[in-house]
């Protein structure tokens, strides 16, 4: 009787252990459709700083701001991402660029471009949900964002 108490106590302890953060990202949930709720970071250039800190809602999109994505899985291991903004004129969603591809490594993302433009800057998950996203993207010392999302679909 001792044993079976003993195993019923620890089996919370079992239960509720990672080996570690990476762990807890189930990655089949990225594809999808998801707008951009929160945005925070900055960017430096020699002679200015820009900072922002702003929240939107996707499902009433107001301006520029207001963003959304879509990650499509290619195959067993790369993503294709197109970003929309929220045109404020045709009040529709306008694609931003023709998207790029990448891979996902541990809780990083890896644009696969030939393109200069991801060579010194990188992307993490910081979490992922079945219903958010949060994602933060680094280059150097002169520009960092968090953006926080909601999945739409």
């Amino acid at each position: 009787m001792k044993k079976i108490l003993f195993l019923l106590a620890m089996l919370p302890m079992l239960l509720f252990t990672s080996c570690s953060d990476d762990d807890d990202i189930d990655f089949n949930l990225i594809e999808g459709s998801w707008g951009l709720i929160h945005s925070e970071g900055y960017e430096k250039d020699p002679s200015d700083l820009l900072e922002w800190d702003y929240n939107c809602d996707p499902l009433n999109p107001s301006s520029y701001d207001d963003a959304k994505i879509d990650i499509v899985k290619i195959d067993e291991n790369k993503y294709y991402q197109v970003a929309y903004y929220w045109s404020v004129f045709s009040k529709k969603w306008v694609k931003e660029d023709e998207g790029y591809t990448f891979t996902i490594s541990g809780n990083k993302i890896i644009p696969i471009s030939n393109d200069e433009e991801y060579s010194n800057a990188s992307f993490k998950i910081l979490s992922l949900t079945s219903t958010g996203l949060t994602v933060e993207a680094k280059e150097g010392s002169t520009y960092y964002a968090k953006s926080v999302y909601k999945r739409l679909q």
